[in-house]
């Protein structure tokens, strides 16, 4: 006989007795039994960590459960998949990023197992893209700067950069989408790739990409000043191989830089200051890059040269007369322009020394003449004009004649002189 309807969980006592036709028997004696208890279903189903490809589930449920079946699939389509659990709690993996989930559990209890509990609908995470568009820019000899791309719900990257040689990876993290990087190895090839972290997934790495540090632009080097004067110089150095141009800066020590860019290694400044310190650098323009300067060099102009002055003129004759004049002991040579006045061309005389004898001059004429100096490479400004007369030229006269003769009287005429005075004339018999 099977009893129905009876009380979970209770104990019942029952007794029998036989029905015959002719009458019946006494009750047997008491016999017990106990119903099984429910196995009830989990309840209060929860959602713990969720992201793009994995969730944490957990519920509550009897004690005497054993184990549990949690059945999951995306909602709307697909077929239940089931996993099975001890404990009230279970991780899902490989889920599909950025989709709608339902699940349901039921309890696996010793003496048969539970209905599904009520459905829960859950959402996985959006995907956490990977970098993409990696580039590297500002590339020196020691640093550069890479750059990607990524998605907007990125929370931080982490950067993998290494020589292609290295085996290892140095890291770096940013927020950003670039990352400065420096300390590197000049005129090698380094890789780098990128991983992005989103709220709760992770990408995998970008594929790596590759760049090349510059090589080094080589500091110019062997300075030098040659040819100084008082206004001008001549600056060379060494140029190293690979170096395409130079910028070069001068100025008095302690004065503002002046710039030139030069294609040779080699300079010749002009209008400089007499007397005066100057300082220059090199640097060197490559290809791709350029040098720091290098280590300035020194070099000083020599002094001015003066204007020659205290002008005085001696021993003027008809055709000949002397000039001295004073000027700065460093002066070497001296240039006299003469000319008798009103003429249109200067006559140049040379010397080596302060004064000069002026020969084969015009008698009775007044010159103007002026003075400038050379000091090592330049030049003086010229003096201020001055004259002189040479004398009158006294010759005898010459062409003697005499005209209109009578008996008793005669004229006598001859050639003299330009300024001649006057004539003392003699005769006899």
């Amino acid at each position: 006989y099977t009893f129905s309807n009876l009380i979970q969980n209770t104990t019942y006592q029952y007794r029998l007795k036989t029905l015959c036709p002719f009458g019946e028997s006494v009750f047997s004696s008491i016999g017990e039994f106990t119903t099984l208890p429910f196995c009830n279903e989990p309840f209060n189903l929860t959602l713990g960590a969720i992201n793009c490809t994995d969730a944490t589930l957990s519920w509550q449920s009897n004690a005497q459960n054993l184990s549990f079946v949690v059945s999951y699939k995306p909602l709307g389509f697909g077929t239940w998949q089931n996993e099975n659990t001890p404990i009230s709690s279970i991780q899902l993996f490989d889920l599909l990023e950025n989709t709608t989930y339902e699940f349901k559990v039921k309890a696996i209890c010793s003496f048969g197992e539970s209905n599904f509990s009520n459905i829960v609908n859950f959402t996985t995470e959006d995907i956490c893209q990977i970098p993409f568009d990696l580039i590297v820019t500002n590339i020196t000899e020691t640093a550069a700067t890479l750059i990607w791309n990524g998605a907007s719900n990125t929370i931080i990257y982490e950067v993998f950069y290494k020589k292609l040689s290295d085996p290892n990876w140095l890291i770096g993290n940013t927020s950003d989408l670039f990352l400065f990087i420096n300390n590197l190895t000049p005129n090698t090839t380094y890789e780098f790739k990128v991983k992005a972290y989103c709220p709760s997934c992770e990408s995998i790495e970008s594929d790596p990409f590759l760049f090349t540090t510059l090589q080094i632009c080589p500091v110019a080097t062997g300075l030098n000043a040659n040819n100084i004067n008082c206004s001008s110089a001549s600056l060379t150095w060494s140029g190293p191989n690979g170096v395409n141009a130079y910028v070069v800066q001068y100025r008095p020590i302690g004065g503002v830089w002046i710039t030139e860019n030069v294609p040779d290694n080699y300079l010749d400044l002009y209008n400089l200051a007499a007397n005066t310190n100057y300082e220059f650098k090199v640097k060197s323009i490559c290809s791709l890059n350029e040098s720091n300067y290098s280590s300035t060099y020194n070099f000083t102009t020599s002094p001015a040269c003066n204007t020659p002055n205290i002008i005085n003129t001696s021993f003027i004759t008809s055709t000949a007369a002397t000039i001295d004049w004073q000027s700065n002991i460093n002066a070497n040579e001296f240039q006299v322009y003469y000319r008798p006045i009103n003429t249109p061309t200067w006559l140049i005389e040379s010397v080596p020394f302060n004064f000069i004898d002026l020969i084969n001059l015009i008698p009775n004429t007044t010159y103007e003449f002026k003075i400038k100096a050379f000091c090592n490479g330049c030049e003086s400004n010229f003096s201020s004009l001055n004259t002189f007369t040479t004398l009158v030229d006294c010759t005898e006269p010459s062409g003697l004649v005499a005209n209109d003769i009578t008996c008793t009287t005669a004229n006598l005429t001859w050639s003299g002189p330009n300024g001649a005075l006057s004539y003392i004339v003699k005769y006899r018999e």
